[in-house]
């Protein structure tokens, strides 16, 4: 329409249009005044837009040039393009899907417009074991790795067994990638659920063959029992099997001569010889082994003189007889 620049014939006769890339200035105004508005598609060109700049055009949001020297060519969906108005949304690997940007996570999933977030522990791409961290466009090795080299993050990231887990302090990464232990003296909160954190427990060795145990106070050890420290004064030096110790919750259970090796108290003898699991009893009439002439009672934890003999002193504890007048 020669009157009116930019204004093309409708297909209906005697209606007119913006030409592409062209809106009017007041659709309710018979005076056809246009002016170039960006983000305009046309019918010819799908998925290509007027551009800011008049007279240009660009891909829609989430589309590539085929062939940027030839834009006749048209466009192409191209995965990772962002979108202009939504910040860290980026075109899916499906024409027309969008996802937050790696590290990003959406606002509102139902609600694309709301846009995203930067959100801590979110991994680079699978399998990398490279995830967002608390700084915004920062990345971190994922729980258990280190960089390979930290002065070129590019490298990426190995499973580094002795990390300790960030998000509970003593477990730390097993030697096997992905495995995860508590450290020496804890144990896990729920054995089926590592994520819930690990709490000291008393009773857990050291380490194999250490005989060193942690004890009920957090952070201190114990020998193991039947055994002693070598010198209490440096527990550095660790401890030897010491015989004549009660078995802990067993007082008449103790430390026999051969490391290892248990033995019912004076006056008690095994229910079972062959499973010690059974526990002990007390057995009337049996030697006490610690004193001569002295002979268990009837009654557990009583002792008499033997035939023959009598106390020196009555309800002496040191269990000292001598032999009956004649």
């Amino acid at each position: 329409m020669r009157e009116h620049p930019h204004v093309i014939a409708g297909a209906l006769e005697g209606h007119w249009n913006p030409a592409p890339g062209y809106a009017w200035l007041n659709p309710a105004d018979a005076s056809k005044e246009v002016n170039w508005k960006a983000g305009i598609e046309t019918a010819e060109r799908p998925h290509v837009i007027s551009a800011a700049r008049e007279g240009q055009w660009d891909p829609a949001p989430g589309y590539a040039w085929v062939d940027a020297l030839d834009m006749t060519r048209g466009v192409v969906w191209s995965p990772g393009n962002g979108i202009g108005n939504l910040p860290h949304v980026i075109a899916g690997s499906q024409e027309g899907q969008w996802q937050a940007a790696p590290g990003y996570a959406w606002i509102n999933a139902g609600d694309a417009r709301r846009g995203v977030k930067w959100t801590p522990g979110i991994e680079l791409r699978e399998g990398t074991h490279v995830v967002a961290g608390p700084g915004q466009n920062q990345w971190v090795p994922a729980l258990g790795y280190t960089w390979v080299d930290a002065h070129d993050t590019g490298q990426g990231v190995a499973w580094s067994p002795g990390t300790e887990m960030r998000r509970h302090s003593h477990v730390f990464a097993a030697s096997a990638e992905g495995q995860w232990q508590p450290e020496a003296g804890y144990s896990w909160v729920k054995p089926q659920e590592m994520l819930a954190g690990a709490a000291w427990t008393a009773g857990i060795e050291l380490h194999e063959g250490a005989h060193v145990v942690s004890s009920p106070e957090e952070g201190h050890w114990q020998p193991a029992p039947g055994f002693a420290w070598v010198d209490a004064q440096d527990t550095q030096k660790g401890v030897r099997w010491s015989p004549g110790l009660e078995l802990p919750g067993q007082p008449n259970i103790r430390s026999g001569p051969l490391e290892g090796q248990w033995q019912a108290a004076p006056g008690f003898e095994w229910i079972d010889a062959q499973d010690a699991g059974r526990g002990i009893k007390w057995v009337p009439g049996q030697a006490n082994r610690d004193h001569a002439h002295v002979i268990a009672g009837p009654s557990e934890g009583d002792w008499e003189p033997a035939p023959g003999y009598t106390w020196i002193v009555a309800n002496d504890p040191a269990l000292r007889v001598k032999p009956s007048a004649r």
